[in-house]
């Protein structure tokens, strides 16, 4: 099906041998291992922060918590997400452990080496984790050092094994797309750009959420308004995070993390048929909830008198986050539902429409709305030869 994630179908098999095609079962897995995840984010960013309780705690509610990750989680699809996150924070944390300990040193290595090939195994992903290990040793003052560089081999053969694996399914199904006829190379850079920018507010701010971020229509060879506003964001980052190194680490170490669990997606290499999707953001928030937890122990240990603020705001935040959430995942529970939301943050969205009828021809055989749908498809797209 254009993936390679055996171990992730592995667990579908044993679900549908127990309850066949009941979603009960497939729902609790997802969310078993989503709650597994929060507690594993709390441990892994406790070790990354010196073990400041303040830090994990913020970073591991930003991620069980935030919209952004309803998609990962709510929909059965995409158990990959949240199984290869699992076996990814373990990884992370044994590596962790074996560069912050001097016991266990080959345990703490193999069993982070072995966790990272079972993240692989439930998608790939999970290959971007050797260039994470290198934000853990520039947090931990690790000089670049021929062992340093060797230890990290058999993590780089792995990303190379399965990256290749990567490309041939997803090639062979179609989910890599050659987009060199429709956008030139100018016009992927704003792409990438808005990508990116995006993503960020979004973390912010997570409004207009939708299944489906379409690319953008071409008007007389130009991209809309804000794709060109976009790269003057990037640069604003580039300038917040070069005046932050000379007074801290934590900036570039958060969004290193951010951008090296997520550039694989900013469609830089095209991948699948949206320029965006939220389930991408499930690991890479993580930096990000990282650089909030240390913001606010910056306040605390220096305390600054902004900090009862920053409280409320943390509250607040909380609770809209959660409200956020439990309304987005209604959005999730059918078919209809989803893709017609979908359509009200995109009219002219001609596969929603198509998957709306055909949700009504397969699932409830209501035959007049299916042709209803199709129909309407089709005088948005004529092409359409699945809708025909």
């Amino acid at each position: 099906q254009g993936n390679y994630h055996p171990l992730t179908t592995f667990t579908y098999m044993i679900e549908f041998f127990l309850v066949g095609k009941s979603p009960y079962l497939f729902h609790i897995t997802n969310l078993f291992f989503h709650l597994s995840n929060v507690i594993l984010v709390f441990f892994f960013i406790y070790l990354l922060s010196n073990k400041r309780k303040e830090v994990a705690l913020i970073a591991a509610i930003i991620f069980g918590i935030h919209p952004m990750h309803v998609e990962s989680v709510a929909w059965i699809s995409e158990r990959k997400d949240v199984m290869y996150t699992f076996f990814f924070l373990i990884s992370l944390i044994y590596y962790l452990k074996y560069s912050d300990e001097e016991k266990n040193k080959s345990k703490n290595y193999i069993i982070s080496v072995l966790a990272f090939l079972f993240s692989l195994l439930c998608k790939s992903a999970a290959v971007c984790l050797p260039l994470v290990l290198f934000v853990i040793d520039y947090l931990r003052k690790k000089e670049i050092r021929f062992s340093l560089l060797t230890g990290k081999i058999p993590f780089f053969l792995l990303a190379l094994i399965f990256g290749i694996i990567a490309i041939f399914s997803q090639k062979d199904m179609g989910a890599i797309q050659n987009l060199t006829p429709i956008f030139t190379v100018t016009q992927r850079f704003f792409i990438v750009c808005y990508a990116f920018t995006v993503y960020i507010i979004k973390f912010f701010v997570p409004v207009n959420l939708t299944a489906f971020y379409t690319y953008p229509d071409i008007v007389e060879d130009m991209l809309p308004i804000e794709y060109y506003i976009c790269p003057a964001f990037v640069l604003f980052v580039i300038a917040l995070v070069y005046l932050s190194i000379k007074k801290t680490k934590i900036v570039l170490a958060g969004l290193a993390f951010f951008l090296f669990s997520i550039l694989l997606v900013l469609q830089i290499l095209p991948v699948g048929g949206a320029i965006l999707a939220e389930r991408y953001t499930y690991v890479p928030y993580i930096g990000i909830g990282y650089i909030i937890g240390m913001f606010y122990v910056y306040i605390k240990d220096n305390k600054i008198k902004y900090l009862p603020l920053l409280k409320i705001l943390l509250i607040a935040y909380g609770i809209y986050f959660s409200i956020s959430t439990w309304k987005r995942i209604d959005v999730w529970e059918k078919g209809d539902v989803l893709f017609i939301d979908a359509l009200e943050k995109d009219p002219d969205l001609s596969l929603a429409i198509n998957n709306i009828g055909l949700y009504y021809l397969k699932w409830e055989k209501n035959y007049n709305q299916a042709y209803y749908w199709y129909s309407k498809t089709i005088s948005k797209d004529a092409k359409n030869y699945s809708a025909w």
